[in-house]
């Protein structure tokens, strides 16, 4: 019996959702997912349009997700892109680029470096400001299932809005995201 891989990673990272806390328990802890795009390397996009193609991951409970071989080699840049990566799960944190190009290999895959999403966009207009301090405060001291609770500010997926989706506002205050979807 040969068991072979048809899809194997072209590289691998790690993603912070800041402030996320929601525990994962589906069956094979795969509850938080990420869309992963490939960008052209020699540009700083401003739109998720301008990629070459995506993918959507699955976050382990550490962050951690590799990129599928299918990603490779759609053009003639050598495999090499500018990534950027847009949380799914968690639709309040700002999708960020990877700083430098990366060429991906089956043979050698890269580690990306860690990043941090930013958290605690609750109308989703790309920038964290006091429109969401206004959609937080509306809803704060409020659980899942009671008036007034606005799902949008439960920053770290507690179910409830109080200080500690207020802590991870303030901390990413003023951030605004690196590329529009």
């Amino acid at each position: 019996y040969t068991l072979t891989f048809e899809n194997l990673a072209v590289a691998s990272g790690q993603v912070t959702l800041d402030g996320w806390t929601r525990i994962d328990t589906s069956r094979n802890l795969t509850g938080n997912r990420a869309r992963v795009f490939l960008f052209p390397p020699h540009i700083m996009p401003t739109r998720e349009t301008q990629a070459l193609r995506f993918t959507d991951v699955y976050l382990d409970n550490q962050g951690r997700f590799a990129l599928p071989e299918l990603l490779r080699d759609i053009n003639s840049n050598g495999g090499t892109y500018r990534i950027g990566i847009r949380p799914l799960t968690v639709s309040s944190a700002l999708a960020r680029l990877y700083p430098e190009p990366v060429t991906l290999s089956t043979q050698n895959p890269p580690q990306l470096p860690a990043l941090l999403l930013p958290n605690g966009d609750a109308n989703r207009d790309g920038s964290i400001d006091v429109l969401d301090l206004g959609m937080l405060i509306a809803s704060f001291d409020r659980c899942a299932g009671e008036a007034g609770y606005d799902g949008a500010a439960d920053f770290n997926g507690d179910a409830c809005v109080d200080v500690l989706d207020l802590d991870i506002l303030v901390r990413n205050f003023d951030q605004t995201r690196d590329f529009d979807p």
